[in-house]
């Protein structure tokens, strides 16, 4: 298998053009990665409402914190970067595959302004149970 996309990578930049079928594999790829991102972030800040709500935080407030804002951090930027690597892969479409339905609708969804929305309402979450911490 690896073999394989390295011979379809070595075409494809000797023509200066992204064979197709390496962009759907490395398309698919990164829709699975945001999925997985967005599912580690929805977790992570259940949790930490969670322990908010029912946990003993009396001297742990920073721990928590740390926690919060580290993972919170580097799942919105990872998602962001992950969008754009998506929008990136979308503009690589071929013409013929760009004129039919599929490709004109597939090449207008915003994906990189998507993870920035996603992005700001994690960040906000974490802003949020942040200040239920400290209050």
């Amino acid at each position: 298998y690896f073999s394989e996309v390295l011979i379809l990578l070595k075409y494809s930049l000797w023509r200066n053009i992204m064979n197709q079928d390496l962009r759907a594999k490395f398309q698919t790829n990164t829709f699975y990665y945001i999925l997985i991102m967005l599912c580690v972030l929805t977790v992570t800040h259940l949790t930490s409402t969670l322990i908010i709500i029912f946990g003993d935080l009396e001297g742990k407030e920073i721990v928590i914190t740390g926690t919060l804002v580290m993972i919170t951090l580097i799942g919105s930027f990872g998602l962001i970067r992950l969008t754009k690597n998506f929008k990136l892969l979308q503009n690589e479409m071929d013409d013929e595959l760009s004129q039919t339905n599929f490709g004109r609708e597939t090449k207008a969804i915003p994906v990189d302004r998507l993870g920035i929305v996603f992005s700001i309402l994690f960040l906000g979450n974490a802003v949020i149970q942040l200040v239920s911490i400290y209050s």
